[in-house]
């Protein structure tokens, strides 16, 4: 990037990252300010809107509906001016400028996203039934998705309104279940699936098949086959797509594939919710 950027060229960063599962932007790394600090050039923020819903992450591939899509400059920012910020400031900068809510925006004009089967997928972000608390139980059958423990259907239309949950929009469904993840993690419940395949990714990139089978994540550790890493050891861990866990625990980069259609999303909420209460017991700790 620096490189292009001292030649005169245009750089595009997409600064997320990653796509969101639940409409509301990632969060963005404080490196991306870094970058463009140590560029010393202009910088144009520009957000696309629409996406999200003309192409959720959770819906099965190639299930794009037909909705408005744009985007458009935000706010250009000379490199005088980001030469003055420092890069906490650039950051807030950055992060406000490109925030969207999919839902604040589509709750205030709505708008039609036309398509067919639209809740196949959305088993791979929901994981909790509202109605008997079973966990990743979920199947998706055209527009609904189904509890097979105890039948609950849920379904999802063309602007991306729920119906027979408690919540009618994804965002808020998805932050609900934020909430009993962190109520799961403080009572030591663990998480699993059935069929899971660890991967090494080699220093010329390319993944090693490691292990397979059980995949159980507790409080202290992920358990898979005969391999065990401690979460101590796990820096961060994030989603790549729909069905894959990627982390790093000590030197070593892994890849985490569940099947098809299965919840990887569990696993990443768990993980961070974990991390979030030891922070709180270090700081607890320091003050005392």
């Amino acid at each position: 990037v620096l490189r292009r950027v001292r030649k005169g060229n245009n750089v595009a960063i997409m600064a997320e990252g990653v796509r969101t599962f639940d409409g509301v932007t990632c969060p963005i790394l404080p490196s991306t300010a870094k970058l463009v600090k140590a560029a010393k050039c202009g910088l144009v923020t520009y957000k696309l809107t629409g996406g999200y819903f003309a192409s959720p992450l959770w819906s099965s591939s190639g299930n794009t509906r037909k909705g408005k899509v744009y985007g458009a400059p935000v706010n250009i920012y000379t490199k005088e001016q980001i030469a003055k910020m420092t890069e906490t400031e650039l950051h807030q900068v950055i992060t406000q400028d490109l925030y969207e809510d999919a839902y604040e925006r589509q709750l205030q004009n709505p708008i039609r996203y036309k398509g067919k089967n639209l809740s196949d997928g959305l088993e791979t972000l929901f994981f909790v039934c509202p109605t008997c608390n079973a966990r990743a139980r979920f199947e998706s059958k055209g527009d609904k998705i189904v509890c097979k423990d105890c039948g609950l259907e849920i379904s999802y239309d063309e602007y991306g309104t729920l119906h027979g949950a408690p919540y009618t929009t994804v965002r808020d469904f998805s932050r609900w279940q934020d909430e009993v993840v962190d109520k799961d993690v403080e009572n030591g419940v663990a998480y699993e699936a059935d069929c899971a395949e660890l991967y090494e990714i080699q220093t010329n990139h390319e993944a090693a098949l490691k292990t397979k089978g059980k995949f159980v994540m507790t409080t202290e550790k992920l358990t898979l086959g005969d391999t065990e890493l401690l979460l101590d050891d796990i820096y961060d861990m994030g989603t790549c797509g729909r069905y894959k866990l990627m982390f790093s625990s000590g030197k070593v980069n892994y890849e985490l594939i569940l099947s098809p259609k299965a919840n990887v999303v569990r696993f990443c909420k768990y993980f961070k919710a974990c991390k979030t209460k030891s922070e709180v017991s270090e700081t607890k700790t320091i003050n005392a």
